[in-house]
């Protein structure tokens, strides 16, 4: 049986050699999240409880602070407009305590979602991962298209004697 399992690892190792892909030029030391199928046990149940988990998140709030950094939310001209007032911040993400998670946590989960969607062998949960992972990209390159044409970035404006908390643009 190991025999079997060796043999058909080694002939599919060989039929993917030339399909290269992000995660195996990062970490070549490591197999591909697609190399690896869960059988049917706890492992796989986690797997698939986490997979459920990140399609329940709330994908807009977790993209407003990027919506919020790049001016499109107080734009009256952009989709965004307004963004802020329907999906405010998570309370718990600091400001007023010293610390800001602003933008972190949703860098956190688009991670996840790919790394979840890169694991999955499901093609109905794959192609909904896609749909959430795609919405969120979109919005990150909306965000990062309001900048196009600003040769200093954004950050420039803002001074040391500013409150961190002053995000006016």
């Amino acid at each position: 049986m190991y025999k079997k399992i060796l043999s058909v690892a080694l002939a599919s190792s060989l039929l993917f050699a030339e399909r290269a892909t992000a995660q195996s030029e990062i970490y070549p030391q490591h197999f591909d999240l697609s190399e690896v199928t869960l059988l049917d046990g706890p492992m796989k149940t986690m797997m698939e409880t986490n997979d459920e988990l990140l399609l329940k998140y709330d994908a807009d709030r977790l993209m407003t602070p990027f919506i919020r950094q790049a001016g499109l939310s107080k734009n009256p001209s952009s989709k965004y407009n307004g963004w802020e007032e329907k999906h405010p911040n998570f309370p718990n993400w600091g400001g007023d305590a010293g610390f800001d998670l602003s933008g972190h946590v949703g860098g956190h989960y688009v991670s996840a979602l790919a790394l979840a969607y890169a694991a999955t062998n499901d093609a109905s949960m794959k192609a909904r991962m896609k749909e959430k992972l795609d919405y969120c990209l979109n919005i990150m390159k909306d965000c990062q298209d309001a900048y196009k044409d600003d040769t200093k970035g954004r950050f420039h404006r803002w001074s040391a004697s500013q409150s961190h908390l002053d995000r006016s643009l």
